[in-house]
């Protein structure tokens, strides 16, 4: 490849235009004035005109020549011969994993940590040479290949780095597993001896300890370096990060309109800084309800609260926004709920007596009250009164005090499931109160054996009588921290008084949870889902235990809901009793509505057992872009779904519900959150059009800056001979060439022209005379 020293001298070669000039203007010198005598000369001149014209020609291209000769002579011309041994070189794979996880977002003072990642790899592409294959990857719960080519030409090198350029910080979180395994496939099949691999990301602590702990990582490890000839890992965290990040937004318990919800925040401060007044701003549904100021210490986490009086009933959205800090992503989060106008509560009383506060269910009934303004609408029926007038649906709790028969509940409903189970299933909530009425072979076979909607086996009764009250007591003891359990957790007192309560007989439950287990150790016949909620002492056996069922939750006491086997309705324990019910309740009432709170990456898919028009389904995105929702006819009902959930924020499923199956199935006014007053009449005829809110938030552990140190990971990656450093350093070999110098073969050249021109100069002139 030809190329000068010094390129600015080329533009000397304007200089060659001064020949013509001149040559031009003598041309114009003389003036024309015609004389007789003038014919004869004339009639010679005819005769050499071409003669002097070719030997000016001549003179003229001369000049030229040792002019731009001259100027090629100071720019001094090059010729670039790469060697013969570069052909035999072996050629390089360079391999750039970049992860574009959102904490690489994390900024500086003045650029992200992906922004500096971006300016190592341009390095790298910049100095590949021809036939050097350059593959790009990312790295993050979704990683790709996003280039994997040769550089033949300048135009591929220009679109790698266009590629290069392009990739954008996700809202993923990092899955080193899964980027791992894709690089060790590119690995695998790349054909070129020479891999040089580099992965740039900002070490995130919580990410990478948690995989060097797992063999298969390690082993994936071993398989890449024993294949490359060159393993980095380019260290791409600042000094000393700083973040404040929001790890999760609760709802705690329902939210009932008319009446203040609480919604609890927690933010957590990853840096060493201290930030006072932090504003917290909440809204619903994207309007602002209040902001709370914060004070956060190194290292430290707060729960802030909220309690917004919802008007409406129906499905909502709640966000919480931080104040802007180097990591955007984790400062907003949301959540979807619903709205309730009512918890509405059947509870069967199957322990009847006709003296006050003598049945079953009173100190339930008084407890909870059923005034006009409570919250709780509650009716009660006798377990002999269970029958076709009741209908499970048009209830949010239903309460079993001591019911020896539960024939109606498990009846199927028009060939699909027992009613009891498909309650359950739409996501409500069931509450079992054992007592002297209750056979446990029954139970076993009826709700444990067969339908599985018991947290457990029931076996003998343990302790003694009401009339032997002071022989044995249990104390309620060993409280799991639950959900269930948060207004006595936040209340030390109220727990104290909490576990002074006993009991004087309860069933043994078979829970198939040992003390200290988790749900996920249990026997598989609990199927995982069975979580014991407090023990009791000394025997350690179970006295609450909860079951999650389809969207559903079980709970099961132990004990009688009067006062036969506890000594929860006395005036000194009474209170304990009234905030236990409230918060059970609420508890069981609140569906965790799960299919509308996602993580980004997550697919949306929500069953129905009614028919929804395929034509109106649709999805806004957070940019208010129109997407499409899947739509699938099932066996016995219809599921929707929508995967495009790759950013973070609120989306909306829209979708119509026909006039006919709302007029067919009454109870779904309650279930879509229509107006419990609404006629049939009153009703679109086109249908009735449906809202539901679809959040995705950001997997909160990313925003955990806190990153390993080059000393650390060097221990963890002794044994696989891979370099850490802060700078990109690959070893890219530039291909041996040769120079040739051209300006001494033009100097000579130069002369040689330079005495021919004025030769030829002399002999036209003295040729002329």
């Amino acid at each position: 490849m030809l190329t000068f020293e010094t390129m600015g001298f080329l533009s000397f070669f304007a200089a060659c235009a001064i020949p013509i000039i001149i040559h031009l203007i003598f041309r114009r010198r003389y003036q024309r004035i015609r004389w007789a005598a003038m014919q004869f000369l004339l009639a010679a001149y005819r005769t050499t005109k071409t003669t002097l014209l070719l030997e000016n020609l001549i003179l003229l291209l001369l000049r030229i020549l040792v002019i731009a000769l001259l100027v090629i002579v100071f720019a001094r011309p090059i010729m670039q011969v790469i060697s013969p041994q570069q052909d035999t070189k072996p050629k390089d794979n360079y391999i750039l994993v970049l992860d574009n996880s959102y904490s690489m977002g994390l900024r500086g003072p003045s650029t992200s940590a992906l922004e500096n990642a971006k300016v190592q790899g341009r390095s790298i592409i910049n100095k590949a040479q021809e036939n050097d294959r350059i593959s790009l990857l990312t790295m993050n719960e979704r990683p790709e290949i996003i280039a994997d080519g040769s550089i033949t030409s300048e135009k591929q090198r220009e679109s790698l780095l266009r590629d290069w350029n392009n990739i954008k910080v996700t809202d993923f979180g990092c899955d080193l597993k899964r980027s791992l395994e894709l690089l060790q496939d590119v690995v695998q099949k790349s054909e070129y001896s020479q891999k040089r691999i580099a992965i740039l990301t900002d070490l995130q602590k919580i990410t990478w300890e948690k995989a060097l702990q797992s063999p298969p990582i390690l082993e994936i490890l071993r398989t890449i370096r024993k294949q490359a000839a060159e393993f980095n890992i380019v260290d791409m965290g600042h000094p000393n990060p700083q973040n404040i990040g929001i790890t999760s937004l609760s709802l705690d318990g329902v939210a009932i309109i008319g009446t203040p919800s609480r919604f609890v925040v927690t933010i957590q401060n990853y840096g060493t800084n201290t930030y006072p007044q932090i504003p917290v701003l909440f809204s619903i549904d994207g309007q602002k309800q209040k902001t709370e100021y914060i004070t956060l210490g190194a290292h430290q986490e707060v729960d802030v609260s909220f309690f917004p009086t919802l008007i409406h009933p129906g499905n909502h959205y709640a966000t919480v926004e931080l104040a802007p800090d180097p990591l955007a992503a984790d400062n907003l989060r949301h959540l979807s709920f619903q709205a309730l106008e009512q918890v509405k509560i059947l509870v069967v009383d199957g322990d009847p007596r006709p003296g006050p506060f003598e049945s079953e269910s009173d100190y339930f009934m008084a407890a909870l009250g059923d005034s006009g303004q409570s919250f709780f609408k509650i009716t009660k029926v006798l377990a002999t009164e269970l029958g076709p007038k009741i209908l499970l649906q048009e209830y949010d709790v239903v309460v079993l005090a001591n019911v020896a028969n539960l024939e109606y509940l498990l009846l199927n409903q028009a060939n699909r499931k027992p009613m009891l189970q498909n309650f359950l299933e739409r996501g409500s909530g069931l509450w079992i109160w054992l007592g002297d009425k209750i056979t446990a072979d029954y139970y076993n076979e009826e709700l444990y054996d067969f339908k599985e909607i018991l947290p457990g086996r029931l076996e003998k009764t343990l302790g003694n009588s009401s009339m032997d009250r002071e022989v044995t007591v249990y104390v309620l003891d060993e409280i799991a921290n639950h959900p269930i359990w948060r207004y006595f957790l936040e209340n030390p007192e109220l727990m104290e008084d909490l576990k002074k309560c006993f009991v004087y007989k309860f069933f043994v439950v078979q829970s198939g949870q040992e003390p200290g287990q988790t749900p996920e150790a249990s026997t598989e016949q609990t199927k995982k889902t069975t979580t014991v909620l407090a023990r009791y002492r000394p025997s350690n056996l179970p006295a609450i235990i909860e079951r999650k069922f389809g969207k559903g939750k079980v709970l099961l006491s132990t004990t009688t809901l009067d006062r036969e086997w506890s000594n929860f309705h006395t005036d000194q324990y009474g209170h304990v009793f009234v905030v236990m019910l409230h918060e059970f309740l609420q508890y069981l009432v609140a569906q965790p509505y799960l299919e509308n709170n996602l993580l980004v990456g997550q697919t949306f898919t929500k069953y129905f057992d009614f028919y929804i028009e395929e034509k109106s389904l649709r999805a806004t995105t957070p940019q208010n872009e129109i997407a499409s929702v899947l739509w699938k006819t099932l066996d016995k009902g219809y599921q929707i779904a929508y995967s495009n959930t790759q950013q973070s924020g609120v989306y909306r499923i829209l979708m119509t519900i026909p006039a006919q199956v709302i007029q067919e199935k009454p109870e779904l006014m309650r279930f879509l959150n229509l107006p419990e007053k609404t006629e049939p009449g009153q009703i679109l005829d086109a249908g009735y059009p449906v809202q539901e809110y679809l959040v995705v938030n950001v997997v909160a552990e990313e925003g955990n800056v806190v990153c390993l140190s080059q000393q650390e990971l060097s221990q963890k990656f002794s044994e696989l001979d891979m370099q850490i450093h802060k700078d990109l350093v690959l070893q890219v070999k530039a291909a041996p060439k040769k120079n040739i110098e051209y300006w001494q073969y033009i100097l000579a050249t130069l002369l040689v022209l330079s005495m021919l021109e004025s030769f030829l100069a002399m002999w036209f002139g003295k040729y002329t005379k």
